[in-house]
């Protein structure tokens, strides 16, 4: 290009350049913010609708649509919403045998028995030996007592079928109703022999029960949690020896609770303990049948298999509505899908006048509280309180307080319930003076956290969580160091991968310091915990101290990067110490006074 259009043209280009950037300044701010019409000119939706004019329907409801979305809220224990999409799709392609299946099942998670039933009768048309469908096509006589019909029902299932296993138990309760009692076709297990043991006290104690449950019964089968059940079953026979060994079984396993241990002390006295053992009183075969659906879904609901534990509550209470332990479980079942709402409704399903209600209204608090709204919860938890004297109720909102770190408030909540013990609580609630221990040493009263933390250990003394707590809380003080090294090295014993033991541990030789024992053990914990603050600025003191500086100021921005709850006084803290790093005087070496017991500085 010569000189001359160089000296033409570079003006025009930049003349260009300005006189675009001034229209876009003043053009581009109406374009996307453009001023109000008048009145008299603003459109209306019809306006827009109109001009528009009639567009497709890109949402409308299809086939495999609405049969995705069954599916998807299966998934997600949405049981109504799935049994209507798949209703739906079920409904236009009715001789689909698998639709058929789909649909009597979902129909039952979500309670619609009846429609389940109606459904069940036509995929046996297909399906003769589907279980599911025989035992839903059973309700219905089962439910008007009607055990002959029940049995022919029964009778189409193949006993080799491995499926089959609740129905002999059904079976023992028909054959009940009809006046006959045989285990001859009963294979030993505890389940059966549970069973056994109800059709014989039904029966008028009838003893052929007891000798079939002696010759199944193996507690190294069973669940800890049904072993008392069972023991309550033989005491109801009389069979006094056969349920103390079960009821001291579980003291060895430390399962006993206080209503246990009292069953004990009483049968050892030769007390009576008929008003305390827990036997369903039944009054009929169906009733004997709906717990047997019930037992079923707390086996399946133990082993996480939830759409079946839901099929076979529904099934319990649908012969048994006073049977409110399904409720709980179906809401159980919702809570670990996170459907709190749904298990919040399900609960309340339980009225106050069941034994469960106080159990069921501290769960339903829980749910709120797992929804953030703690107001809700700690107003219900109130009202149990005062309405039912409900002690338990009262440690939640000392808990809830505590993690809402409203530390006077829940300090007060533990106060008033260890005031009815003169701050010595029954050993069952020896984790009520930890908590408070722990909610008064925040409050920075050590002298009375530390009294409470003795008083928990005392009950509890390879509890590795108390020895860490009062471990830690005296390191913090700068006292009792040696004795604070040796219970948190004891619960790191315990509890190896425990990475906020492990920091304690790490952090008393610090504050010792014991600078290079200090390092393996935070890094360690850091391992566990790669995340925490906390713990990486502890591990970031003690590289400084061992002369580690590039590696400590590495952790410190660690330390800053993951402080999420932005702790200001540690923000502050750290990125002083990215500056300065560490002085002498950041860390005083302590050593215990051996004759009185105090601190001092060296």
């Amino acid at each position: 290009m010569s000189i001359l259009k160089a000296k033409i043209f570079l003006p025009l280009c930049v003349a260009g350049v300005l006189t675009g950037y001034a229209a876009a300044e003043y053009l581009m701010p109406r374009y996307f913010h453009p001023p109000p019409l008048p009145p008299e000119q603003k459109l209306t939706m019809d306006d827009i609708l109109n001009a528009i004019g009639q567009q497709p329907h890109y949402f409308r409801k299809t086939t495999s649509g609405s049969y995705l979305a069954g599916q998807f809220a299966q998934r997600h224990k949405d049981w109504g919403k799935a049994d209507d999409y798949i209703e739906s799709v079920f409904k236009q392609d009715q001789d689909n045998p698998s639709l058929q299946k789909h649909s009597m099942i979902l129909s039952m998670a979500a309670g619609d028995v009846k429609e389940s039933i109606g459904i069940a009768q036509t995929v046996l048309k297909n399906d003769p030996e589907s279980i599911l469908a025989i035992l839903f096509s059973a309700l219905e006589p089962i439910k008007n007592n009607d055990y002959k019909a029940t049995l022919d029902t029964l009778g189409m299932v193949d006993e080799e079928n491995l499926s089959a296993f609740i129905v002999p138990a059904v079976k023992l309760w028909a054959e009940a109703g009809l006046g006959n009692f045989s285990v001859d076709q009963l294979t030993p297990n505890s389940f059966y022999a549970y069973q056994a043991l109800l059709v014989g006290l039904y029966m008028d104690k009838n003893l052929q029960a007891v000798d079939f449950a002696d010759a199944s019964f193996k507690s190294e089968e069973n669940d800890i949690r049904d072993l008392e059940k069972y023991a309550d079953a033989f005491l109801a026979f009389g069979k006094i020896d056969r349920a103390l060994a079960i009821y001291e079984l579980i003291v060895q396993q430390n399962y006993a609770d206080s209503d246990l241990k009292n069953k004990i002390k009483r049968l050892k006295n030769n007390e009576a303990i008929e008003s305390i053992i827990e036997v369903p009183k039944v009054q009929s075969p169906t009733e004997g049948i709906a717990l047997v659906f019930q037992d079923m879904a707390e086996i399946l609901l133990r082993e996480f298999s939830d759409d079946s534990a839901t099929i076979f509550a529904q099934m319990a209470l649908y012969l048994d509505p006073t049977l409110n332990r399904n409720h709980a479980m179906i809401a159980e079942v919702y809570e670990r899908h996170e459907r709190y709402n749904k298990a919040i409704d399900t609960l309340k399903k339980i009225d106050s006048e069941d034994e469960l209600f106080p159990i069921i209204q501290r769960q339903i608090a829980e749910l709120y509280a797992k929804q953030e709204d703690d107001e809700k919860a700690i107003e219900i938890l109130e009202n149990l309180y005062t309405n039912n004297n409900d002690i338990d109720a009262k440690i939640l909102i000392g808990d809830l307080y505590r993690y809402q770190e409203d530390y006077s408030k829940s300090a007060e909540a533990y106060s008033e319930v260890l005031a009815r013990w003169n701050d010595t609580p029954p050993e069952e609630y020896w984790h009520v003076l930890y908590a408070r221990g722990m909610s008064l040493e925040r409050l920075k009263k050590f002298e009375a956290a530390e009294v409470d933390l003795l008083k928990a250990l005392a009950f509890r003394p390879n509890n590795p969580y108390v020895l860490n707590y009062l471990g830690y809380s005296w390191v913090d003080q700068g006292i009792h160091l040696e004795k604070s090294l040796g219970m948190i090295a004891q619960a790191v014993s315990i509890l190896p991968n425990d990475g906020y033991i492990t920091d304690s541990l790490g952090w008393v030789h610090y504050k010792m310091g014991n600078y290079k024992e200090a390092v393996p053990h935070l890094e360690r914990a850091v391992a566990l915990l790669p995340y925490d603050a906390t713990i990486n600025d502890h591990l970031g003191d003690a590289y400084w101290k061992v002369g580690r500086q590039h590696e400590a100021r590495f952790q410190w921005q660690r330390a800053l990067n993951y402080n999420e709850n932005e702790d200001m006084e540690l923000k502050q803290k750290i990125q002083e110490k990215l500056i300065t790093g560490l002085n002498e005087e950041d860390t005083v070496r302590v050593t215990e006074d051996k004759t009185s017991g105090k601190s001092k500085s060296n």
